[in-house]
């Protein structure tokens, strides 16, 4: 059987949390360990998730934690076999949807994760899982995407974006979520299964807010499916500047031959302590 290539880009986050956060995940992953309460689904937002607690493990004297997670995603309908019935697909139980797989260091507050699913969702997905493992909750979990501070600087000196030019391949968006601004109406068949250039201009005459498009473009930094990305605008002197963004965030990426589509746990294991060796050799 001929090996498919599929391309893997695992991200690294950060995490904004309460101090007492990460002894509440280091006793609540050990203490389901020792009752072999290993899965726990639930819903958030009529989406099902499944959490599988793994193996910890030990990084640089310290303590490390492994997590599966599936997340439900519907867009698969209806099964037909080769005998021309067509049906829905039978769940007696458990989900079905894209794995999504992590490694958190409690130690350096740093969670690390890949999906082979869209890849817009990884940083929502790991919000998600780490708040139940949260005591407190009235606080919350947020993660945000280890960066290169020198490259944000410059694009926060810009006093007004006045273009905004990106290469973005729309059959990777996940159309279950809010878009950025730059690709509405881009989520339609004429656009799904093409490579496309977009340069969008006068931004700044009023009918996008300066706040919307920056977030957007932290969005479209944070997503596989933008492959390059630039950004001209006005610094305080008046004077036009084109900051080129194309590698802004820490990432690991790297091309697998598999037999089967699924990268199964083991495998995802191997591929994130790789990950975090180039990331300690390269912070």
């Amino acid at each position: 059987m001929k090996k498919l290539k599929k391309k893997i880009t695992v991200r690294f986050f950060s995490l904004n949390a309460k101090n007492s956060f990460y002894d509440d995940f280091i006793s609540t992953y050990r203490v389901n360990q020792e009752n072999d309460n290993l899965v726990r689904i639930f819903n958030v937002r009529a989406k099902k998730y499944l959490i599988k607690i793994g193996t910890s493990f030990t990084h640089q004297g310290n303590e490390s934690f492994f997590l599966s997670v599936v997340r439900e995603r519907n867009t698969w309908q209806a099964r037909a076999l080769s005998n021309g019935i067509i049906s829905g697909v039978p769940l007696n139980q458990g989900i079905l949807g894209d794995p999504y797989y992590y490694v958190f260091l409690p130690h350096k507050r740093i969670i690390l994760g890949f999906t082979t699913g869209p890849s817009e969702s990884l940083k929502s997905t790991a919000n998600i899982t780490l708040q139940q493992f949260n005591r407190d909750r009235t606080s919350r979990i947020t993660a945000v995407p280890v960066s290169k501070d020198a490259e944000f600087d410059k694009l926060n000196k810009l006093q007004v974006i006045t273009k905004v030019k990106f290469n973005v391949d729309t059959t990777g968006l996940n159309h279950d979520d809010d878009l950025p601004v730059f690709l509405k109406g881009m989520n339609t068949p004429a656009f799904q299964d093409s490579k496309l250039t977009f340069s969008r201009s006068n931004l700044d005459d009023g009918q996008y807010e300066d706040h919307i498009i920056r977030s957007d473009i932290k969005e479209l930094l944070e997503s596989d499916s933008c492959s390059a990305l630039s950004v001209v605008g006005k610094n305080e002197e008046g004077i036009l500047q084109t900051i080129r963004l194309g590698n802004v965030y820490a990432v690991y990426r790297m091309t697998l031959e598999l037999r089967d589509k699924f990268v199964n746990e083991s495998k995802a294991k191997e591929l994130l302590l790789e990950a975090m060796s180039y990331f300690d050799g390269t912070n």
